[in-house]
């Protein structure tokens, strides 16, 4: 074999001799090729490319990192016989093909863009293990065989299509290799889901589309697939419809999230930690919203999420899950949560007794049917609004407290009841008010503090002992793990941080969402995936996620965040955002000398990528964390600084982030 490498960290022409070490570009069975120059400076990237109808033939290919990318204009060509792997594991370099050609490809470790009609083909099974993005045109996968497709289960186990904007293509299988496909199910390799998920279809637009081979002719995966389970992820963008005669399941760690259009299929079902999101997708470059219409049946026994225009079921929702409007109460870091802030709609007909809808604060529940609502709604205040639409006018609304905190509102039309909404919580000393719109034969529900009685002055009486009013809610609580939500006053706080007021510690095993109500706090949680958020308190901040992976959410102020790897029984990966000058974060366990610390740029949760730190011992959890908005120049450049240190008071050794 003859050995072949890049001899300088900059982008150049494949083709020309004087960029390799050997003096001559590497073409024929018997090359050996590694592309590992390090960037001419600091934090930078290059490319190496294959030009326009230039045809290079090569036994191996290394891309040694992810700073290095690969462009195919012409063809490339791994020889018969040999593996086809290109790029490392654990990493994704960028390998960009622009109407160009690769044959007999194996295991790509590499992030695949294509412009133009581009073509996989060879002998080799092809395992695209991180993304295949189609930026333009048409890419069609026509190898003898597609690995990460398990034919005999039907199976699509790895990898993310993404078809990017209109008249986007991607063709699996095909007639030239021969390989067909009956995609049915579409799941993870890991028995766990990650932040990211590792099985994704994405159509990013109407006329995107993401093909099998069917041995006559290229069909729509969505016409064959069923089931979206554990670590699968399809994301249906910018108002393009899904259309399925299938009945179609999420199982457990199985997603679908679609931002306009319509969902329409024989019939939906979510187990038990399943999870459906409609009216508003991040994406790469914003967010991508829209209302979802829901046809056919629905058997809700996961969760579903309605953000921003949100979703309307024409069709019955049955079973015993939860249903919310903000995605920060379920996937904390799954991708840029919605703040509580946005108003979210969601539009109902039939809606059995299991289901429950959560309000959080600005949203719009609409009954089509309020005879046929047989839910209970839950977090209903005064900000939030349920509009009933009735031919027959809604003249009244009477409320009577119930059993376990569960009461129930009776919408009257004169003598006759419309309806019955289960309203849970406590609605003491409110009243009920209806706003018609008897053009739209739509009728709104608020609720507000009732109005003092008018009441004759009383007579002089003992003055009532004085009762200290209720120390105010400054914290607010949802947990993921029970499914209840709360609020709390917390506790003065009495630890050694000067300007703290108030304080919240848990040591809570459940996954928890905690929100600041108020400045100048601590808060501590417990061993689970939390949530704490600072960014509508203001003032500075403590925020403690212990062990577990935490998404930590900073504000205005100077925030302290605190990571905990000392007793991590997994890997752990938590996420800061809205880091910032005069902020700082401790990761606690970790120290230089036994850890490998690599800094990547790019990763983290869709929408709030950023800065990476994976700390890596053998035989222990990898602890990560995320500074989001953050760059390796960042390291160098002054605005972050990193030092280590060893609390001999007890929380032993950690790494240092400061933001300058």
């Amino acid at each position: 074999m003859a050995n072949f490498k890049w001899n300088k960290g900059i982008s150049g022409d494949w083709d020309t001799a004087g960029n390799w070490l050997a003096g001559a570009a590497p073409d024929g069975p018997t090359a050996d090729v590694v592309i590992d120059a390090a960037p001419a400076s600091a934090g930078g990237y290059y490319t190496v490319t294959i030009a326009a109808g230039i045809d290079k033939t090569v036994n191996s290919l290394d891309l040694a990192s992810s700073d290095i990318g690969l462009e195919v204009d012409g063809t490339l060509t791994f020889a018969p016989g040999s593996a086809g792997a290109l790029g490392r594991e654990f990493q994704s370099s960028p390998l960009t093909i622009n109407g160009g050609k690769i044959v007999n490809a194996g295991l790509m470790f590499t992030f695949i863009q294509t412009r133009g009609d581009v073509q996989f083909t060879g002998a080799n099974p092809i395992y695209i293990a991180w993304e295949l993005q189609v930026l333009d045109g048409t890419a069609t996968v026509d190898t003898s065989s597609i690995a990460q497709y398990d034919t005999a289960k039907h199976t699509l186990f790895d990898g993310a299509f993404e078809a990017l904007g209109g008249g986007r293509t991607i063709n699996l299988g095909g007639k030239l290799g021969g390989f067909v496909m009956d995609v049915e199910t579409l799941t993870g390799p890991k028995p766990t889901p990650t932040h990211s998920y590792w099985t994704q279809l994405i159509y990013d637009d109407p006329g995107s589309q993401i093909n099998e081979w069917n041995g006559t002719s290229y069909v729509s995966i969505e016409s064959t697939l069923k089931l979206i389970s554990n670590s699968a992820y399809v994301n249906v963008r910018n108002g393009r419809d899904y259309t399925t005669a299938n009945t179609l399941t999420i199982a457990k760690d199985g997603v679908f999230e679609q931002a306009g259009g319509t969902l329409s299929t024989g019939g939906l079902t979510l187990l038990a930690g399943g999870l459906l999101m409609g009216g508003i997708s991040p994406t790469d470059s914003g967010a991508s919203t829209g209302r979802v219409v829901v046809n056919g049946a629905v058997a809700n026994n996961g969760q579903i999420v309605s953000e921003g225009p949100g979703m309307a079921f024409r069709g019955a929702l049955s079973g015993t899950g939860q249903i919310t409007f903000n995605r920060t109460a379920v996937l904390p870091g799954f991708d840029t949560p919605v703040p509580p802030a946005v108003a979210g709609t969601l539009e109902v007909g039939n809606v059995g007794a299991g289901q429950t809808v959560t309000m959080i604060g600005n949203d719009t529940l609409i009954l089509d049917n309020p005879a046929g609502f047989a839910g209970t709604v839950a977090g209903f205040a005064a900000s939030d609004k349920i509009v009933v639409n009735s031919a027959a006018a809604v003249t009244g609304v009477r409320y009577a407290a119930g059993a376990s905190g569960v009461g129930t509102l009776t919408l009257n039309s004169g003598a006759t009841v419309l309806g019955t909404i289960a309203l849970a919580g406590s609605f003491a000393g409110q009243a009920f008010t209806v706003t018609p719109d008897t053009a739209a034969n739509s009728y709104g529900l608020t609720v507000a503090a009732a109005p003092p009685a008018v009441v004759p002055p009383p007579t002089p009486v003992t003055p009532p002992p004085v009762v200290t009013p209720p120390e105010p809610v400054r914290f607010l609580l949802a947990n993921m793990t029970t499914g209840t939500t709360s609020g709390a006053a917390g506790d003065a706080y009495s630890g050694p941080v000067a300007g703290l007021q108030h304080q919240y510690i848990t040591v809570s095993t459940d996954n928890l969402n905690i929100t600041a109500m108020a400045p100048n706090t601590f808060i501590h949680s417990g061993s689970g995936s939390d949530a704490i958020d600072v960014s509508r308190a203001g003032g500075n901040n403590v925020l403690d996620g212990s062990t577990g992976s935490n998404f930590l959410v900073g504000g205005a102020g100077n925030d302290t965040f605190f990571v905990d790897d000392r007793s991590a029984a997994a890997d752990i990966w938590s996420t800061v955002v809205n880091f910032h000058s005069g902020d700082d974060a401790t990761i606690f366990g970790v120290t230089p000398s036994d850890f490998a610390l690599d800094w990547q740029d790019g990763q983290g949760a869709g929408g709030s990528t950023g800065l990476t730190l994976h700390a890596t011992a053998p035989g222990k959890p990898i602890a990560s964390i995320t500074l989001a908005g953050y760059t390796k120049a960042d390291l160098g450049n002054g605005r972050l600084g990193v030092s280590f240190g060893n609390d001999l008071g007890g929380a032993g050794p950690y790494v240092y982030i400061h933001g300058n």
